[in-house]
């Protein structure tokens, strides 16, 4: 099976690596902000019958239901859902499944956290989230660390979604980049979620690893002060247990290889599919599983085979 995501959203198909895909010609339209609406009407289905049949593929309209019947995209797509479908699905989610609510993305340009750095003088604005560079001078990462904390954005419809799947039982795990701390904030479970790059809910020392309160290192950062290791003898410096480079993954993540053999539909959302071992994922599905992406440009292996 073969599914399109599409609204104000770029149109991305689904793809495996032993299926190329006839490119596609995309709205012009590029809205990242997903309104009930969109997520009503953006969702298309084709089958294999109808994909070899029509090589050579033209715009697709969120209005255009004349070859598809009465119903449109999204309202199939319900249908597959409460169909039963698929039971175990996996949600591959970044960051801009949260600017909806408000909170910038990474590479956007001019809004993301990337284009947004050069206040602090660093010769790459990756640099950061690189835990060299914070040890040797950790501000640029609190001083960002410390806006999340600070934070009271609200989850969107987009993590609505995602609970919606879990309270019908039809999510397998939520994998996620983000550390804003929305997904638990509309209720998806922790035993349903693998906050992949880290959370803002525990805290340790970068150099002896030792564990401290969360609470007081979030008072430190909040404070503009720089939270040192309480640990007798050391002297390294504190931070929420976010990922940065250089850094290894929560030990929960490594357990994916069991999930996605398992998995029978990926959703794949807000991710540039740029930061590794993450973007990895989306190859480790079994060969037919459907794998959706709702982006707003076509990204990883999505965009290889429109290439």
């Amino acid at each position: 099976r073969h599914y399109f995501i599409q609204s104000n959203l770029r149109l991305i198909p689904s793809c495996t690596p032993d299926n190329v895909m006839p490119p596609l010609h995309y709205p012009s339209s590029q809205q990242a902000a997903i309104s009930a609406d969109q997520m009503r009407n953006g969702f298309h289905k084709r089958n294999n019958d109808s994909l070899t049949q029509k090589r050579s593929s033209s715009t697709i309209s969120s209005s255009s239901t004349k070859s598809r019947g009465s119903k449109r995209p999204l309202e199939r797509f319900a249908g597959f859902l409460n169909n039963r479908k698929c039971k175990d699905i996996i949600i591959m989610a970044g960051a801009g499944i949260s600017t909806a609510s408000g909170i910038p993305d990474f590479r956007s340009p001019g809004t993301g956290l990337y284009y947004n750095t050069s206040k602090y003088n660093v010769t790459n604005p990756t640099d950061v989230f690189d835990l060299k560079h914070f040890n040797n001078n950790p501000h640029p990462f609190l001083d960002i660390i410390r806006d999340f904390i600070k934070s009271d954005k609200r989850p969107n419809i987009v993590h609505s979604f995602c609970k919606m799947l879990q309270t019908r039982g039809l999510l397998l795990r939520m994998y996620t980049q983000n550390i804003d701390g929305l997904e638990k904030k509309c209720g998806i479970s922790s035993s349903k979620l693998v906050e992949a790059h880290g959370t803002l809910d525990s805290a340790s020392c970068c150099k002896c690893f030792a564990s401290h309160s969360s609470a007081w290192t979030q008072k430190m950062i909040l404070d503009n002060k720089i939270p040192s290791c309480r640990r007798k003898g050391c002297a390294g410096f504190v931070k929420p247990d976010v990922v940065m480079f250089g850094e290894e993954l929560p030990k929960k993540f490594y357990l994916y290889p069991k999930d996605f053999q398992k998995c029978d539909l990926l959703i794949v959302m807000g991710t540039s599919l740029n930061v590794e071992p993450f973007s990895e994922l989306v190859n480790a599905v079994p060969k037919m599983v459907p794998r959706v992406l709702l982006n707003r440009d076509a990204v990883g292996p999505f965009f290889r085979q429109l290439s």
